[in-house]
C-alpha cells in the first residue's frame, strides 16, 4: 500500500511542477554541427552569445538561463492578475518593472486586492 501512495505522491508532484512551469520554454542548443565544428562557447539567444550558467532578462520580460548543454530556458518574469473587481479596478502594465499593477479605476493611487498566476 505504501508503494502505491508513494507512487501517487511522486506522480502528483510531477504534475504540480509541470503546471507551475507552464510559462517557460526551452530552446535547444544552436550552432554549427558536424565532425569539425568548433565547440560552442555558450548559448545563443536572439543572435547574442551568453556564457554558460548566465542569467539575463529580455526586453520582453522573460528571465532566461544558459544551461551547460547550450540550451536556453526562458520563463515569464511576471504574474498575471486574477480575482479582482474588474468593474472598479483595472490592471496596468509597467514595462520597466515587468509587472502589472491593479488599481482603482477612479483613483489610480489606490491598489486593489487581487491574486497572481503565472
Amino acid at each position: 500500500m505504501m508503494k502505491y501512495l508513494l507512487l501517487i505522491a511522486v506522480f502528483g508532484a510531477g504534475i504540480f511542477v509541470d503546471v507551475c512551469n507552464g510559462a517557460c520554454i526551452t530552446y535547444g542548443p544552436k550552432g554549427p554541427g558536424g565532425p569539425h565544428a568548433e565547440a560552442p562557447k555558450g548559448c545563443t539567444y536572439e543572435e547574442v552569445l551568453h556564457e554558460y550558467d548566465s542569467r539575463w532578462r529580455t526586453q520582453d520580460c522573460l528571465d532566461c538561463d544558459c544551461n551547460a548543454d547550450g540550451s536556453v530556458r526562458c520563463c515569464q518574469a511576471y504574474g498575471t492578475p486574477v480575482d479582482y473587481d474588474e468593474k472598479n479596478c483595472i490592471k496596468i502594465w509597467d514595462q520597466e518593472a515587468c509587472m502589472f499593477h491593479v488599481v482603482r479605476r477612479n483613483n489610480r493611487r489606490k491598489t486593489c486586492k487581487h491574486a497572481m498566476v503565472g
